[in-house]
């Protein structure tokens, strides 16, 4: 009888075994089938260029609501900046070469007819364009009568 019980339970043991080894390698072979997707899927990241400075900030913007217009940049480079502001028929209206490395300059286009304008800054290296539209409103005054 004793013996019969430690057959049985020897085959339980044996089965049990059996049965967590198969559990095991069939655990391990789907982890390593996801892998493989996985792996399969993989993209390799793009080769990019080596980072460039740039070599000229500006900012062009009105100010507080008027037709002035302030121009800041910073020249990195070491070659002159062109500063144009032409008109909508493309000719010149202001032209200047700047040779300091930074600049702050108001300009007041208040005498200058309505449409489009552009601001172009360039130096030997980059070049920076903003285009404005000028429109005169006519303002309206409002009184009350008693």
């Amino acid at each position: 009888m004793i013996q019969q019980n430690l057959r049985t339970a020897g085959r339980s043991t044996g089965i049990a075994l059996m049965f967590s080894i198969l559990f095991s390698a069939a655990t391990t072979a789907g982890l390593s089938a996801q892998s493989h997707v996985y792996a399969r899927h993989f993209t390799r990241p793009e080769k990019t260029l080596p980072f460039k400075p740039h070599s000229l900030q500006v900012a062009v913007y009105q100010v507080d609501n008027t037709s002035k217009f302030k121009v800041h940049f910073e020249n990195l480079a070491d070659a002159p900046v062109l500063l144009h502001i032409r008109n909508s028929d493309n000719r010149v209206i202001h032209s200047e070469v700047v040779k300091d490395k930074k600049y702050v300059r108001k300009f007041d286009l208040d005498n200058m007819a309505d449409g489009s304008y552009t601001f172009e800054i360039t130096n030997k290296e980059e070049s920076y364009t903003k285009e404005i539209q000028l429109e005169t409103l006519s303002a309206r005054t409002i009184q009350i009568r008693e």
